[in-house]
């Protein structure tokens, strides 16, 4: 091989490198569990659709309110029908056969469709309805006009689609024919638009708009006012900007003004509020609300009037995503209520992300004003403390019929002030009823359950109410995104907080009892049955490792009694040592959370996520003193004893002093095989071992020389065994 060639060799390789330990470093992203109230709605916009809100609460985003409200005002009807759009790639395709049709077959010259600043924003340039207006007036000109001349217009046209800021493309005038020359100075402006060159394009426009008799006149201060607004987005200067979308603005009122330009109506009204988002947002905003307060809105198109007004208020610097609360900033706080319509008012008492606010006094007032189901909502909401002044209030809710959209949310409001103004065993009795409710959302059930459980005076009393139910997930790969749970039935897992204090407070002695209970969710039970099992072999507590045995699942719990038969120590560690590298998901410590997520991906029917291996390495466990731990648990489970969480405290100490698994792996392994050379299963376990080492979570010196030892081992003892071919060489 030549020089130059084993050069690209080794760069190749290095490139090989690269790339998988970016792969390996980046991975999928995590999605981080939540278990308290997450702030949005908690059924989906199909479900809201169909009239279904779930349990509505103060907090929750203006957006998803405004379709709430319309659905209890019974103020949704069907949106405006959306013109389809063109494929992609018609509308040049169009313009192409048109010219072809005049110019003869063979490619034109290059669109530009879209261009990047020098801040590499992309910007849409020639627009779809810009190329299809392009073909219809040549297919106008071509049979009536000179077929030179129109050929002169085709050849201008392709200027002005390939004229940008960065390569200006400018046709020339021309006197004659009459017909061309005022095309001419359309082309002109046009093209001087694409250029950029704001102020001699809107001097060419206003122009055309100036000559009596002119065919393009009726556009020209529609077309001048998109001069003034594409400037303004360009500019960096926030005065100037405004001024632009101002004048904008009075451009296209005197064009509505005009009885003579009825045909440009509707794309002058729209564009006259593109400017008003920017020069009155909160006007605009106020105007739209009061619009959806109609029992029948002059606008039912809601979702591209939402999208406004999320601009609208971005430009004013209200933040408007889900927990953005009242008051977040001074800028918001200062941002008055846009109008007093009855939905303003409304949002008010109930959006986490408005900056105003309707107080529950004034929701209270406004139900005995109004009467209606959406301010009796939102006075129950608002409402802190249970007192005669709520007697009418929950009079009129508990007379709202069961099958109601309203009544899971006045029968959660009742529920929550009926247990403020109770405590010890009334309060605990009450919260258990509660909980036996069918319809209570998940963070709801979590809300109860917390409650109750800081009621309890037993482990087993504290275990029935430790697990929560994932209310929704947080996704890091795409920011603050907060998403319902995929499933219809929400995963039960532990806070970190009580997986801490059951792993550091509880000792093994009590699980087996606590197990056999079957208090709680069978869900936690099982996180406490693997965690325990696990901690209790790795501690070679074979006791308690076999008492814990029947609470697995299985087939783990098949394997585990196999593992666990017989009493010779040298033996008993080494077929744990097979079953955990047959489960990378088992760890001596209660998972938190949502755990080892990663391995949830391609698991086959019917296979346990334990049994998975994670490619992202989350397999097994860290020695515990090199394990992140969040800091000190602050739930105590109550009634435990002084030589009980002392018990505790020593079986962690303990099982502090180990090592990492793999590292416990290659000891047991390697000691079975020097005590029993014989057994047939030493070559698969060496094998086993070896290979486990491939993607270590927590790689060591000792990690590296016991791999070296098993593989060594494995080929001069075993040279004939299959598992020794599949072992060419250890990691």
């Amino acid at each position: 091989m030549t020089l130059r060639g084993i050069f690209l060799l080794l760069l190749l390789g290095l490139v090989g490198l690269g790339g998988m330990r970016w792969l390996g470093a980046c991975g999928p992203g995590y999605l981080e569990p939540l278990f308290q109230d997450p702030g949005i709605l908690d059924v989906s916009r199909a479900e809201l659709a169909q009239g279904r809100f779930g349990v509505l609460r103060p907090g929750l985003p203006w957006q998803d309110l405004i379709r709430v409200y319309r659905g209890l005002r019974g103020a949704a009807p069907a949106a405006a029908p959306v013109p389809a759009a063109l494929p992609e790639g018609a509308a040049l395709t169009r313009w192409q056969a048109a010219r072809a049709k005049v110019l003869g077959p063979g490619p034109g010259p290059e669109v530009a469709a879209r261009w990047e600043t020098e801040t590499y924003v992309t910007v849409v340039h020639i627009s779809d309805d810009a190329l299809v207006q392009a073909a219809r007036t040549l297919e106008a000109l071509a049979p009536a006009h000179d077929a030179a001349a129109v050929k002169d217009w085709i050849r201008a046209q392709d200027l002005v689609f390939g004229s940008t800021p960065k390569a200006p493309r400018i046709p020339l005038a021309v006197a004659e024919p009459a017909w061309l020359a005022q095309e001419r100075e359309y082309q002109i402006a046009a093209a001087r638009f694409y250029a950029g060159q704001w102020e001699p394009a809107r001097t060419g426009f206003l122009g055309l708009a100036a000559t009596p008799g002119h065919p393009r006149a009726a556009w020209g201060r529609y077309l001048a006012a998109r001069c003034w607004v594409r400037e303004g987005e360009f500019s960096g200067d926030p005065a100037f900007k405004l001024a632009c979308y101002a004048k904008a603005q009075a451009l296209t009122e005197a064009l509505l003004a005009d009885p003579a330009s009825a045909a440009l109506q509707g794309p002058a009204r729209a564009y006259r509020e593109l400017a008003r988002y920017r020069t009155e947002p909160l006007v605009l905003l106020g105007e739209f609300l009061e619009d959806q307060s109609r029992p029948q809105p002059a606008d039912p198109d809601l979702e591209p009037r939402i999208r406004d007004a999320l601009r609208a208020l971005g430009a004013v610097g209200w933040k408007t995503g889900p927990h953005q609360a009242k008051a977040e900033s001074a800028p918001v706080a200062a941002i008055p209520m846009p109008g007093s319509s009855d939905l303003a008012l409304w949002l008010g008492a109930l959006a986490g992300n408005v900056p105003w606010e309707t107080t529950g006094a004034q929701a209270l007032e406004q139900w005995r004003q109004r009467g209606t189901g959406v301010w009796l909502l939102a006075a129950l909401a608002r409402a802190e403390t249970d007192g005669p002044e709520l007697e009418a209030l929950k009079t009129a809710a508990g007379a709202v019929p069961p099958g109601s959209a309203l009544a899971p949310t006045l029968r959660w409001h009742l529920l929550r002030l009926a247990l403020a103004g109770l405590q010890g065993p009334a309060l605990a009795t009450a919260l258990e009823a509660g909980l036996q409710r069918p319809d209570l959302p998940p963070w709801a059930v979590n809300v109860l359950r917390q409650k109750r459980q800081a009621l309890a005076l037993t482990p087993a009393e504290w275990f029935t109410y430790a697990a929560r139910k994932l209310s929704a997930t947080r996704d890091d790969d795409f920011g603050a995104g907060i998403q319902l749970p995929v499933s219809a039935t929400p995963r039960e897992c532990f806070e970190p907080a009580t997986a801490q204090a059951l792993g550091a407070q509880l000792p093994l002695a009590q699980v087996p009892a606590l197990l056999g209970a079957r208090l709680g969710s069978p869900q936690a039970a099982r996180e406490l049955a693997v965690a325990a099992w696990t901690k209790a072999v790795v501690l070679e507590a074979w006791d308690l490792a076999r008492a814990l045995t029947p609470h697995l699942p299985e087939p783990l719990a098949a394997a585990a009694t196999q593992a666990l038969s017989g009493t010779d120590p040298v033996a008993l560690r080494f077929q744990v040592a097979l079953l955990l590298l047959d489960w990378p998901g088992l760890r001596p410590a209660v998972a938190a959370g949502l755990g080892r997520q990663h391995a949830w991906s391609g698991l086959k029917p019917g296979q346990d996520s334990l049994s998975s291996f994670d490619i992202l390495r989350d397999n097994w466990w860290c020695g515990q003193a090199a394990e992140p731990r969040p800091a000190a648990a602050t739930r105590a489970i109550p009634g435990l004893t002084a030589a009980e969480l002392q018990a505790a405290r020593a079986e962690q100490a303990q099982l502090d002093r180990l090592p990492a698994a793999q590292v416990g792996f290659g000891r047991c392994i390697l000691a079975f095989a020097k005590a029993h050379p014989e057994d047939p299963r030493v070559p698969m376990a060496l094998h086993r071992f070896v290979a486990g080492t491939r993607s270590p979570r927590c790689p060591s010196a000792e990690m590296t020389t016991l791999g070296r030892a098993a593989h060594g081992l494995l080929h001069r003892h075993y040279a004939r065994s299959p598992w020794t071919r599949k072992t060419p060489y250890y990691y």
